[in-house]
């Protein structure tokens, strides 16, 4: 009895922790919670049966549980759920090939990639007066590589006081099309 209510305890302190890990978030959306839900039953059965086998010379409890939700629950739900929804289990290997979205871009690598595109050269046009070699296609790049302004001004021989002057003044007249980046996703 007093082991139950450890464990209960123990698994209650986990669940409203906070740091359990979600994994895969995004894939599988449509059954997503579905399988989450299936890991965490079979995650809490598994703690609950074998926690005489937590090491705390490896890791914290949390650690412990989140690699087994990573490495083991997450993929036996997926097998349990999507192999209901399709009448039969998938093996390790049949999840593997299930097509996994595109990965969330976090705002700077998606800021990155659309000025990188340019699909209008809009930031190739965009350039300092007389010089379209310096232009805020390639200014913006080498500030988000994380390149200092005098090293750019130094490689286009151009005044650190202009080069920044004329990216602030392009960001202002750029500002709309790059924030219509962040208001469609």
């Amino acid at each position: 009895r007093e082991r139950q209510m450890a464990l209960t305890k123990l698994v209650e302190a986990i669940a409203c922790s906070g740091k359990l890990s979600r994994p895969r978030k995004g894939e599988f959306i449509a059954v997503y919670e579905e399988i989450y839900a299936e890991a965490l039953s079979l995650l809490w059965l598994f703690v609950c049966e074998n926690i005489d086998r937590y090491d705390s010379g490896r890791g914290s409890v949390m650690t412990w549980v989140n690699y087994l939700m990573d490495k083991r629950f997450i993929i036996e739900g997926i097998k349990i759920i999507v192999g209901k929804k399709g009448d039969r289990s998938l093996s390790s290997s049949e999840v593997e090939l299930i097509p996994q979205p595109e990965t969330q871009l976090f705002p700077s690598q998606l800021l990155q990639q659309y000025i990188e595109e340019d699909r209008t050269g809009l930031f190739q046009r965009t350039h300092l007066k007389n010089r379209p070699d310096v232009n805020f296609k390639q200014i913006a790049l080498a500030r988000l590589a994380g390149i200092k302004w005098k090293t750019i001004a130094v490689d286009l021989k151009v005044t650190v006081s202009t080069l920044s002057c004329f990216y602030q003044r392009s960001l202002k007249e750029l500002s709309a099309p790059i924030q219509t980046l962040f208001i469609d996703e």
